[in-house]
C-alpha cells in the first residue's frame, strides 16, 4: 500500500474513533495532521478548532491551527497577528489572550 493510501486508512480509522469518542484529543490532533498532509486543510482547521474548543492550551492544536489559517492566506508569515484569532477557536479563550508574534 502506497503512504498516501496508508495515510486514508489511517484517516478513516481515525475518524471512526471520533466518532466512537469524540473527546479523544490525541486521535483528533493525529487526524487533523494527518489530513494537512493530504490537502485536506479546512477539514484540517476543522479539527484543530474542535482541538482548542475541547483544550485551549493545547500548543500543537494552535500551530496546526494556525499552518491551516496561513495556507489559507488569513495569517501572514510573520504568524498569527490578529486580535480576534480567539474568535475561531473557542468561547472558552477570553479576549485577555490578545498576543503577537
Amino acid at each position: 500500500m502506497s503512504g498516501k493510501n496508508s495515510q486514508k486508512v489511517r484517516a478513516l480509522h481515525l475518524r471512526e474513533l471520533l466518532a466512537a469518542c469524540p473527546a479523544d484529543l490525541a486521535a483528533r490532533c493525529e487526524l487533523a495532521d494527518l489530513l494537512e498532509q493530504l490537502g485536506e486543510t479546512d477539514e484540517a482547521l476543522a479539527h484543530w478548532r474542535e482541538a482548542l474548543h475541547r483544550d485551549p492550551n493545547n500548543l500543537q492544536a494552535w500551530e496546526g491551527a494556525a499552518r491551516c489559517r496561513r495556507g489559507a492566506g488569513v495569517l501572514d508569515e510573520s504568524g498569527p497577528v490578529r486580535k480576534d484569532a480567539s474568535e475561531d477557536v473557542s468561547p472558552h479563550v477570553h479576549e485577555s489572550s490578545e498576543w503577537t508574534w
